[in-house]
């Protein structure tokens, strides 16, 4: 039964057997709660959409690319004269993968041009011999520009997607143990940490191998962390306010995928933007001293001392009656049971 009316009249230790009877006296979502909420917890949970989303624009496919060619001052925009037609969606266009199989050293840009417009039979055509060259306008470079993850390796491409995903499997089981067992501030800030490390790592990566492992290390928290920061909004409220939290957390989640089309916006390399995506993680550090730690967590794990701290911040009755009888009434309960 929730305790309610004066706490002063609430005489029974068996009234306060669980957080919820407690929020039920002094309001769950009360002037601290909501200062916890929106000034500590939603900037925490903020950038989690970063290492999400920011892949996309890491592991990009420019939209026009081919194969380069040995020929004097080449670029992109030469594709449409020397590279062989292929029919995609329905259209005639230059191909990205093929060439032709012409001695592009020995002959002038005029006379190859000759060739391929004024030949009578169909011109052999080989696939790319020297690598590709990209549009640069949108993406400076990406993944897939720095390590051609085109044509037969443009499964490669796919894999910078999923590698994350993976992590994502294993992870939880890690950092679950680990919020259940040292409390979700801990395991929150250890999930952070992990995070900014492998972040930072991933735009120093010198290989494609070392960009998967460190994609991977970065997906063994991404999703967790949101989940942690989530249950904390949770248990610090009462029940009643459960899906609001979802909302409100929602909602701070979905201003951070915004947030990141502004960053790949403004830093058009990969590397960079792996660095601008997982730098802000650094000043949510500073928020150690004001996050607090589940006050349910310190229930369960009979953390009695802090729990009377986190009542005393909280609760909109301050007198130290009613604390001592929360408090004493949790120590009494688990002794009892």
């Amino acid at each position: 039964m929730a305790a309610t009316g004066d706490p002063d009249k609430q005489s029974s230790v068996g009234e306060y057997r669980d957080f919820d009877s407690v929020t039920d006296v002094m309001g769950g979502f009360g002037r601290y709660q909501k200062l916890v909420i929106f000034l500590v917890m939603i900037p925490a949970i903020f950038p989690n959409g970063f290492f999400n989303y920011n892949v996309v624009f890491m592991a990009a496919t420019p939209d026009v690319y081919g194969c380069v060619l040995p020929i004097e001052n080449f670029t992109v925009h030469d594709l449409a004269l020397f590279a062989p037609l292929e029919r995609r969606n329905g259209e005639l266009v230059p191909s990205r993968c093929r060439m032709y199989e012409l001695n592009y050293t020995s002959e002038t840009r005029a006379h190859l041009l000759e060739i391929i417009n004024r030949s009578s039979v169909a011109l052999t055509t080989i696939p790319c011999t020297d690598g590709w060259v990209y549009n640069r306008e949108v993406y400076q470079s990406t993944v897939v520009t720095e390590w051609d993850l085109v044509c037969d390796r443009e499964s490669y491409a796919s894999l910078s997607f999923s590698t994350s995903t993976f992590g994502g499997l294993f992870g939880p089981f890690l950092w679950a143990f680990s919020a259940d067992r040292f409390g979700r501030k801990q395991a929150f800030f250890c999930m952070l940490g992990f995070q900014l490390i492998f972040g930072i790592a991933t735009a120093f990566a010198p290989s494609l191998i070392w960009f998967y492992v460190f994609r991977f290390c970065v997906g063994m928290c991404t999703s967790f962390i949101y989940t942690v920061g989530l249950l904390m909004c949770i248990e610090l409220t009462g029940k009643k306010t459960r899906a609001l939290m979802s909302v409100i957390c929602s909602v701070g989640y979905t201003c951070s995928v915004f947030a990141v089309l502004g960053i790949a916006y403004a830093v058009r390399t990969w590397r960079g933007l792996a660095l601008a995506s997982s730098t802000p993680l650094l000043f949510i550090f500073a928020l150690w001293k004001f996050f607090p730690e589940s006050p349910r967590w310190l229930l369960a794990h009979k953390h009695y001392d802090r729990l009377e701290d986190y009542v005393k911040k909280s609760g909109p009755n301050q007198r130290e009656n009613f604390v001592a009888k929360i408090c004493g009434g949790f120590a009494r309960n688990s002794e009892s049971d």
